[in-house]
């Protein structure tokens, strides 16, 4: 079941999150876009500021730039958009529909679209989807992405902020499991990302 929730504070920044997000998506569907894109394909598609802070993330920086594990994830998609058209803008139309899942929580007919893609579709999507939030959504995304304050938009300020509109919430409003975060202090989000931090440092990410 979709549980009733509060908007937090944030909502505005996470939605410019969520746009970035399927922005990419779209890129990585779009049959144009070449299997290998290069730092110039990335600045020229998604802007000079916002390219540009990608490609820290695709590629490890340095006289020979290195493709990242983000790097990998997203050509997978993209080369997995490639052969499986039209089938490619199924997976943009699913995410475009299940973001909206908080604005339809009145609606019993309303369903999440990932759940019918194909198993090979949701293979190759989740390590692109699920490194936005154990990567980039730890490390922050910067302010030409979510429009807010000079600091990064991190998830540990997602979560406080979610926690403090639903206090009460036990539960994942969306999959109705166990409402879970890793770390509960904030000494112990600077390990994660200083962690992190190291891992991209030495090429590991």
């Amino acid at each position: 079941m979709l549980h009733k929730i509060e908007l937090s504070t944030y909502k505005d920044q996470l939605e410019h999150v969520l746009d970035f997000q399927q922005h990419l998506l779209t890129f990585a569907c779009d049959p144009s876009t070449l299997v290998s894109p290069d730092p110039q394909i990335i600045v020229a598609r998604f802007g000079n500021d916002i390219g540009g802070w990608l490609c820290e993330r695709l590629w490890r920086q340095g006289p020979k730039q290195q493709p990242q594990q983000f790097y990998k994830q997203l050509v997978a998609v993209i080369v997995y958009a490639r052969q499986h058209q039209p089938e490619a803008q199924e997976i943009v139309k699913a995410f475009v529909n299940d973001r909206e899942f908080y604005r339809q929580l009145n609606d019993p007919t309303f369903e999440f679209k990932y759940r019918t893609l194909s198993s090979d579709a949701k293979k190759v999507l989740e390590p692109l989807m699920v490194s936005f939030y154990k990567k980039l959504l730890y490390l922050g995304f910067p302010p030409c992405i979510h429009f807010g304050q000079a600091e990064p938009f991190k998830r540990k300020t997602l979560l406080d902020g979610f926690e403090q509109a639903n206090p009460g919430l036990k539960v994942c409003p969306g999959c109705d499991g166990p409402l879970t975060r890793l770390g509960s202090s904030e000494a112990d989000y600077d390990e994660i990302e200083d962690e992190a931090n190291k891992r991209e440092a030495i090429g590991l990410f």
